[in-house]
């Protein structure tokens, strides 16, 4: 059985992904998953050795074939995410003037849907399902395009063009990795700037973590997975064996670990909680562990400030190797309370009370 923990936050920067890396190292091997395809960094401090590259395509993208469009913006109409407009030059009615260009345009979907604000609107026919095929020739000339960046690939415009010259193509917006490193696989993924379906490439890096742990023999597998509670947060958590949040003893963490707090309780996850940084609010990290214990999760204990995790960025590797005895018995005492959580889980011997009113199945 493939065993499954998932490192977490509520915000950004509370080492989160060096902890990970530190796991990593105490439970080698292990497969590693580096699920904050927005802006992965676990590679940055594991050294990988790069094995394998996939392009990732997300849901397809519409495409129209100017060579049968016939103008009608039919489709345009349509599309509630304004991803098709028109560019034009446009003409008004009854002109024999053939020069290209008189009003070069690009008329948007909401544009055409509103009829209003649009150079020679008197010269644009409504969209019409009924449309003649010489309608481009009739007031209307140009192009109609597709926006990639806002197309959802609903097909709504392909099912209402009456000439069927739209199709629906794969779209590529990243890539997954597959790496080895010294103690053990790591999958990560990049999503492409201002990309969507996040949650869906996080998804699929731990789809192939898992194939990766099956073929290799693995038994662990550990996740980073992004800040927040966001699509993301919630495909790296779903399912997992156990969540470890990783926060600091500050009132926008405490916060932030709240909102963690009830989306783990409603996919029914068991949460466990480290606070970093404690000697910053020793009382209010005490009193965040001890809502832990309250609330059915697993306080592991808490870690002191150290600059050996900014030691360990700049030098690329993990933070055990350059962390005083200090730091390093607090992660190691850390991690066995970890495993120790995750062995009763795998008992059954604990279980998270969830309240039945705030499931969402």
């Amino acid at each position: 059985m493939i065993r499954q923990v998932a490192i977490v936050s509520g915000k950004g920067g509370t080492g989160k992904t060096s902890l990970t890396a530190a796991f990593a190292q105490l439970a080698a091997p292990a497969v590693l998953v580096d699920a904050d395809v927005d802006a992965a960094d676990l590679h940055l401090v594991l050294a990988p050795h790069e094995c394998e590259r996939h392009d990732y395509f997300s849901l397809p993208v519409a495409r129209i074939a100017a060579e049968n469009c016939m103008l009608c913006m039919a489709c345009a109409h349509v599309c509630r995410f304004d991803a098709i407009s028109l560019f034009q030059g446009l003409r008004p009615y009854g002109s024999d003037d053939p020069t290209p260009g008189l009003c070069q345009s690009l008329v948007s979907s909401a544009a055409i849907r509103n009829h209003g604000g649009i150079g020679f609107a008197d010269s644009m026919p409504p969209p019409l399902l009924g449309a003649r095929p010489d309608a481009g020739h009739r007031g209307v000339s140009g192009q109609a395009v597709v926006d990639e960046s806002v197309c959802e690939g609903c097909r709504a415009c392909a099912l209402i063009c009456p000439v069927k010259a739209i199709s629906f193509h794969p779209r590529c917006t990243g890539a997954w990795m597959v790496a080895d490193t010294t103690v053990g696989p790591l999958v990560h993924a990049r999503l492409h700037p201002g990309a969507e379906h996040a949650g869906k490439l996080t998804t699929a890096v731990r789809d192939r973590g898992r194939a990766l742990a099956a073929e290799r023999g693995l038994d662990l597998m550990l996740i980073d997975g992004p800040p927040g509670i966001g699509c993301a947060a919630t495909a790296a958590i779903a399912g997992v064996d156990l969540a470890v949040a990783v926060t600091e003893p500050t009132p926008a963490a405490e916060a932030d670990l709240e909102r963690l707090w009830q989306r783990t309780e409603q996919l029914r996850i068991p949460l466990a909680l480290i606070v970093n940084r404690c000697d910053r609010n020793p009382v209010l990290a005490e009193r965040m562990l001890a809502a832990a214990s309250v609330r059915g999760g697993y306080p592991l204990g808490s870690l002191p400030t150290d600059q050996a995790f900014r030691a360990a960025q700049r030098a690329g590797t993990s933070v055990l190797e350059v962390a005083g005895p200090t730091l390093r018995e607090a992660i190691q005492r850390v991690w066995e309370r970890l495993r120790a959580a995750l062995d009763a889980r795998t008992r059954c011997e604990s279980d998270l009370p969830v309240p039945a009113e705030r499931y969402v199945p």
